[in-house]
């Protein structure tokens, strides 16, 4: 696949196009590598230099935050736009699902990029920090992670008061945690 064949996939799949001429896309296009992938294969990872930004040309990708999928990119999606963050690092990891086709944006392809053509490098940099903030806030909360400890107390209606002369009994241990109850239970043990 040339640079002309990827200025085609993502000028029909990538919302590039909303944004940048099938010229300015041609010439963004020249400036990208391509990578094949094998199924599992850890395109991104969380926690490592955010150095290079892709774009899924063929196959199926997945976000992962602390192993968990919180997204999934679609082709002509791009991913890696944290590259011209603040942060420096990645906060989410990218595993290929299937064997896939990416094209990657280097720091290096950046500066060969300005070097050339400094509007159209700079006009492209800016429409990726505002994907990265519309992502950030698509995601906001989702990378959230409450390291706190609850303990939930729940009991059947028969069961009731039991559990609050159990409460009553441990009241100084189970007073550290924040408490989750059902509604009704909530109540009796708030009282």
């Amino acid at each position: 696949m040339d640079a002309n064949s990827i200025a085609q996939l993502l000028v029909s799949n990538a919302e590039l196009s909303q944004y940048f001429t099938v010229d300015e896309i041609s010439i963004f296009s020249e400036y990208l590598n391509l990578h094949h992938a094998d199924p599992n294969a850890i395109l991104m990872a969380e926690g490592e230099p955010a150095d290079c930004l892709m774009y899924l040309l063929d196959g199926n990708v997945r976000i992962l935050a602390d192993n968990t999928q919180i997204s999934s990119i679609d082709i002509g999606g791009c991913f890696g736009e944290s590259m011209f963050s603040d942060q420096g690092t990645r906060t989410a990891s990218v595993q290929a699902v299937e064997r896939s086709l990416v094209a990657a944006f280097t720091l290096e392809d950046y500066s060969a990029f300005i070097a050339q053509n400094s509007s159209l490098a700079v006009k492209f940099k800016n429409y990726f920090i505002a994907i990265k903030a519309r992502h950030d806030d698509e995601t906001h909360g989702l990378l959230y992670r409450d390291h706190k400890k609850y303990l939930a107390l729940i009991a059947h209606n028969e069961m009731k008061k039991s559990l609050a002369d159990f409460v009553k009994l441990h009241v100084d241990d189970i007073g550290r945690f924040p408490l989750v109850a059902t509604g009704t239970t909530g109540m009796m043990l708030y009282k």
